[in-house]
């Protein structure tokens, strides 16, 4: 007997799934389905609202996702252990010592998905949202960060396996507060493009003499506020502190750091011992430690890009750094 197309219950449950993701991120976003998918199922760009929500313009940001929809979502215990800087070493041969407990979702995943996602590196951001159909929630996790973090220290040769248990906190799920996670994610190409630029500015101070410092740094300061990654300091105080820094010293022309040291000195005072490597003439005591905490405030944001290797990256995660940040 001749039977029409069916259509079988993982199409089902992919339906749902997008479904629920539409319902669950904001309305403006704009979702792109990939057909076919070689492991990436998704792209979201993120929009915000402009004219009192009635105009919505793009932000430029963009991050994958991988879908993996379930009728039986698989919640369990992970135990956690004390570890050291995971960026200084691997973890696997370690003698590990317990910290606890925490929930996670767990769900198997292939790894030549994961090795994919490992090529692409960790400029753009591929999230992993395991939806579960019943409940309706979505979990996620950041699958670049999850691999160079949790994967690799313990299991460098993880693709040796046909899949792998991913461990996510099962306190990321898309809500409000989770809405704001992918947008900290969806910066993250803008972050890296900052990282170069702060850095080459800090290099280029380098070789600049106290005597043409007050030439340049002025339109540093303008190029490294013009990226749009400052939103940021909203969730991370750091960012914040060099935000209000450069304000500071874009229209006050002057840093805390230099008003805290100069407080009680005198201003005009001039002395012949205040040459430093960077200046040929001799500059009064106020003048050299001004230049010296405009250099001081260069190394402080090329270092932003290691505090985000060691310390962002694995915020989210299901690892001991992760776990006592949110304590």
């Amino acid at each position: 007997m001749s039977r029409s197309k069916r259509k079988v219950t993982s199409h089902l449950i992919e339906s749902k799934s997008l479904d629920i993701i539409r319902n669950k991120i904001p309305s403006y976003w704009t979702i792109r389905e990939y057909k076919p998918d070689y492991g990436l199922d998704l792209s979201i760009e993120v929009f915000e609202a402009v004219r009192d929500n009635s105009l919505y313009e793009t932000l430029g940001e963009h991050f994958f996702v991988q879908v993996k929809g379930t009728e039986h979502i698989s919640m369990g215990k992970k135990p956690i252990y004390f570890e050291n800087n995971i960026e200084k070493g691997m973890l696997h041969t370690r003698k590990k010592a317990k910290y606890k407990n925490i929930d996670v979702v767990k769900f198997s995943i292939e790894t030549d998905e994961l090795y994919t996602i490992e090529r692409m590196s960790a400029s753009i951001p591929v999230m992993l949202f395991v939806v579960d159909i019943i409940n309706e929630e979505i979990y996620f996790v950041c699958l670049n960060d999850y691999i160079d973090k949790v994967i690799i220290p313990h299991e460098p040769n993880y693709w040796d396996k046909a899949t792998k248990t991913i461990y996510i906190p099962a306190s990321n799920k898309i809500d409000d507060k989770g809405i704001k996670v992918l947008l900290f994610y969806s910066k993250r190409p803008k972050l890296y493009s900052f990282f170069i630029k702060a850095e080459y500015q800090r290099n280029e101070l380098e070789y600049i003499n106290d005597e043409n410092l007050a030439d340049i740094y002025p339109y540093f300061v303008d190029k490294i506020l013009r990226y749009d990654i400052w939103s940021l300091k909203d969730i991370w105080p750091l960012m914040e502190t060099y935000y209000f820094n450069l304000i500071k010293l874009k229209n006050e022309n002057t840093l805390l750091d230099f008003q805290q040291i100069t407080s009680n000195r005198d201003v005009n005072n001039t002395d012949k011992e205040w040459t430093t490597p960077y200046s040929n003439l001799e500059f009064t005591e106020y003048d050299s430690i001004f230049n010296m905490c405009i250099r001081k405030l260069w190394n402080g944001l090329a270092g932003i890009s290691h505090v985000y290797e060691e310390d962002c990256r694995e915020w989210f995660l299901p690892t001991y750094f992760s776990v006592i940040i949110t304590e």
